[in-house]
């Protein structure tokens, strides 16, 4: 009968989650599910912008800026778009999105993610960019640092859209 008892294992339950200690048949369907349908979240949600510097040197990041801050999201989640509402110089931009130390914002413990975004004159700024991370744990730090295509430093001000996994 130890058969019957790694199948049922392996199906798992349908609040579980695939992740390193659980991965199950329906954990998976279940993460898949709410991966789909839960609802989605603006951060940070009260309409300021996450500002990312880039470093005046041509193709260099600049400093991590924060975008969530320890605890600031306190389920795991995951970052889909990111609302650009300003370019400040022309040029292409690579936008580096981290989970950063909770004791210094400028060690990245690990990376996930980049999006593009370029600005080509004074008259288009506002726009959405899609990204892609992994899922992210709950209470971590997330910062993004920034580089553009050509020399002066630059700044992309934006916040991000994500969805939860409760």
């Amino acid at each position: 009968m130890n058969w019957v008892k790694n199948i049922f294992q392996k199906l798992g339950d349908s609040n579980q989650f695939w992740v390193n200690g659980s991965k199950t048949v329906l954990g998976y369907s279940n993460s898949t599910y709410k991966h789909i349908h839960n609802p989605s979240y603006v951060y940070p949600d009260d309409c300021t912008l996450i500002s990312a510097i880039t470093s005046a040197t041509a193709n260099t990041f600049g400093s991590f800026a924060e975008v969530v801050g320890t605890g600031g999201i306190t389920v795991a989640f995951d970052i889909h778009w990111a609302n650009i509402q300003d370019i400040s110089a022309s040029g292409t931009y690579i936008v580096e999105l981290h989970e950063v130390s909770d004791a210094d914002l400028q060690v990245s413990e690990k990376y996930l993610g980049v999006f593009s975004a370029s600005r080509q004159d004074n008259f288009t700024r506002s726009f959405q960019v899609y990204t892609q991370v992994p899922v992210i744990a709950a209470n971590k730090r997330i910062g993004v640092r920034s580089k553009k295509s050509g020399a002066g430093a630059g700044t992309v001000s934006f916040n991000v859209l994500y969805h939860d996994y409760t």
